[in-house]
């Protein structure tokens, strides 16, 4: 049988602390730290994959939104953009500011408190839509509006903000009213001449 020889370890730090293994203790802690090498290699590895996976689905997202044919926006807990839809932007006048990291209430002042009301709900968990709204803006003008706000979850389960889906339905109301403009003219002219 070989005889093996200990080996001397000396800690640099502690100069005064002397340990003496003998080498098949030795090779077996340089195979664990060779293992332990290999782990952290393959963890990293593990990491720098799904860290590209994570890029390439926000982009993704990013992207959807921003060409989604309707005005949709995200917002976090505070209110701020996260995302924003092109549509979003066009509807409501908004140019091609960036919107990103701005609260929502700065971009739209006139907000009134019954919709800040239902913000806060969602932000709660509510989900709450309105198949039409009027919407008078600061400018004077009035806006028809369809709309969805919902929370949406962040990777705990907590809600992370909410989302609001608008339709402008502008153009329609101003259509059915003057329908109604209409067929109130018809209906007086048929009672004249009914008459």
């Amino acid at each position: 049988a070989q005889k093996l020889s200990p080996l001397l370890l000396v800690a640099p730090a502690m100069t005064d602390k002397v340990v003496t293994i003998d080498i098949k203790t030795y090779e077996s802690l340089q195979q664990e730290l060779a293992m332990l090498r290999q782990q952290v290699a393959e963890q990293s590895c593990y990491r720098e994959k799904a860290e590209t996976a994570l890029k390439q689905s926000k982009a993704q997202l990013r992207l959807f939104m921003e060409h989604a044919p309707a005005a949709v926006a995200m917002f976090d807990r505070n209110m701020r953009y996260l995302l924003v839809s092109r549509r979003w932007q066009e509807d409501y006048g908004l140019g091609e500011q960036n919107l990103i990291g701005r609260s929502h209430y700065e971009i739209f002042p006139e907000i009134p408190d019954s919709w800040r009301a239902i913000h806060q709900r969602c932000l709660m968990g509510n989900i709450e839509q309105c198949d039409e709204e009027v919407f008078l803006r600061a400018n004077g003008t009035k806006d028809w509006l369809k709309w969805e706000v919902r929370p949406w979850y962040d990777e705990r389960g907590e809600i992370g903000g909410i989302i609001m889906f608008t339709e402008l339905i502008t153009l329609q109301k101003q259509a059915e009213a003057f329908l109604l403009e209409l067929n109130e003219e018809l209906a007086a002219r048929i009672a004249e001449r009914t008459a």
